[in-house]
């Protein structure tokens, strides 16, 4: 058919965001064709990107949700696989973050990006302390300059 690739994403439709990616499946299927596999399912952390590689020998990996709030999780792997030590990102490094994609969705997105930082900004400040209650007040703001602004306070209070 011409398929020079194949991703597997190791959870069935019923299974939606719940239970274990399947990961014999990708084996299986690693072990069944010659044409590079990638990897996709409950790849979170470094950990994980070492075991699925071990266990099914496919060619690459796919990230999804794990990178939502975490975009380090790719640095956090790719120091794994080369074998060097990784450093967990400061809260300054994470603001930093936050602000440069909040500029970009803005830059893209203009005004409509309101709704879209909303659920960014939460990913981000998941586990963070007094997270919940920033989260739940940003997420009732309209304005982009208020979101900035009540995320700015918040920061400047974990700095």
């Amino acid at each position: 058919a011409g398929v020079s690739k194949i991703c597997l994403h190791a959870r069935t439709k019923s299974q939606f965001y719940t239970g274990k990616a399947d990961w014999q499946a990708i084996k299986t299927l690693v072990e069944t064709v010659n044409i590079p596999v990638i990897a996709n399912g409950d790849i979170t952390n470094a950990k994980d990107a070492l075991d699925i590689l071990e266990l099914t020998k496919c060619d690459s990996l796919m990230i999804g949700r794990a990178a939502l709030g975490n975009p380090f999780v790719f640095e956090e792997i790719k120091c794994a696989l080369e074998q060097r030590p990784y450093e967990e990102p400061s809260i300054e490094k994470l603001y930093d973050t936050i602000k440069a994609h909040y500029e970009k969705i803005i830059s893209y997105k203009g005004p409509r990006a309101v709704a879209e930082m909303r659920k960014q900004i939460a990913w981000y400040l998941k586990g963070l302390p007094g997270s919940a209650k920033v989260k739940d007040k940003i997420n009732k703001l309209e304005s982009l300059d208020d979101i900035k602004k009540t995320l700015d306070e918040y920061m400047n209070k974990l700095i």
